[in-house]
C-alpha cells in the first residue's frame, strides 16, 4: 500500500505555518500471515526529500533562547552529579575539586573548536546578514 500526498509549493498570504506543504511518500507493509515471524507485522516508511520551514523573527528568537537555555542545562546536568553534598565550609576541598572540574569541561567544550570553524561560521553569519537585508 503506498500512499502520496503531492502539494504545489506556493507562498501562503499569510506567513503564521511554520511548516509549508510537502512532498512526501508514506510506504506501510503489513503482513498478513500472522504466524509468520520473519518478517514485522507492519512496516512504515516515510520519506520526505524537502521540507520548507517558515519562522517568524520572535519564533527564530525563541528557538536561539531555546538552544542557549539547552546548553546551559546540559552542563549543568554534567556537574550535578560531582556538586558536594556539604557546605564549602565544611570541605572546601570537595568544592574547589568541583570548581576544577567544571572549569575544565567548559574549557573543553570551548577549545574544541578549530580556527577553521570559527572563521567558516563568521563567514556565513556575514553572508545571512547580507541576503537578509537584501
Amino acid at each position: 500500500l503506498v500512499v502520496r500526498r503531492a502539494a504545489q509549493s506556493f507562498v501562503l498570504p499569510s506567513q503564521s505555518v511554520m511548516v509549508r506543504p510537502i512532498d512526501a511518500d508514506l510506504k506501510l507493509r503489513i503482513n498478513r500471515d500472522a504466524m509468520d515471524r520473519s518478517a514485522p507485522q507492519r512496516a512504515v516508511a516515510l520519506s520526505v526529500p524537502l521540507l520548507s520551514v517558515t519562522l517568524k523573527d520572535h519564533q527564530y528568537r525563541s528557538m536561539l533562547r531555546l538552544g542557549i537555555a539547552w546548553a546551559a542545562f546540559s552542563v549543568r546536568s554534567e556537574l550535578v552529579a560531582a556538586r558536594p553534598s556539604v557546605r564549602p565550609a565544611d570541605d572546601a576541598a570537595a568544592w574547589w575539586r568541583f570548581a576544577l572540574r567544571g572549569t575544565t569541561l567548559l574549557r573543553r567544550r570551548w577549545t574544541s573548536l578549530r580556527w577553521e570553524e570559527l572563521v567558516a561560521r563568521r563567514r556565513k553569519r556575514r553572508e545571512y546578514v547580507r541576503l537578509w537585508k537584501g
